[in-house]
């Protein structure tokens, strides 16, 4: 099914008007690389572009471009882009920016790799707040903090899988927690 429209993480910070009359650099880059050839029968990634700046930022902006005052849902006058990504094509957009999955119509499935990078001093912690593995935790610092970020998500869903096997064990119906 369609996504609603959402950016993968909200303000810097919570103050609206600290980031309202700044335009920013990136402090997080997403990359989608499609493991199948990507058209509107799949449902492409769609944008609403340069969503990732404040419309305040810009001259003359009031708030109201990207977004709805009322309902502060996207404004459906935006405009968009869907974009059609040809098989092992790489797609690189701020984190910020405003996008929604294309529904799939087809028969089969989308797979994508869906790959996130951030500033050293950023920790997204909405997104992936999970605990680490003990393998995660044996990593080194100095030798393997690349390492470390690399793997962080992919260890946070092995670490969750395993709690929620130990949990199958003990009959517990992991689906209804």
């Amino acid at each position: 099914s369609l996504q609603s429209w959402h950016a993968d993480i909200g303000p810097l910070v919570d103050d609206d008007l600290a980031e309202s009359s700044l335009i920013l650099p990136a402090y997080g880059l997403v990359m989608v690389v499609p493991f199948i050839d990507l058209d509107s029968s799949n449902g492409p990634t769609e944008f609403m572009p340069g969503s990732h700046v404040p419309p305040t930022a810009m001259k003359g902006g009031d708030g109201t471009f990207w977004h709805d005052a009322k309902t502060g849902k996207a404004n459906s006058n935006a405009p968009t882009v869907a974009l059609n990504l040809p098989i092992g094509s790489a797609l690189l957009f701020d984190i910020r920016t405003t996008h929604r999955g294309g529904a799939n119509e087809s028969p089969t499935a989308r797979p994508i790799l869906y790959a996130s990078y951030f500033k050293e001093w950023f920790t997204d912690r909405v997104n992936f707040a999970g605990r680490q593995s003990r393998w995660w935790n044996e990593l080194g610092e100095e030798r393997d903090g690349l390492a470390k970020k690399l793997y962080s998500r992919i260890d946070s869903r092995q670490y969750t899988k395993m709690l929620e096997d130990m949990l199958r064990e003990r009959g517990v119906n992991v689906k209804e927690l």
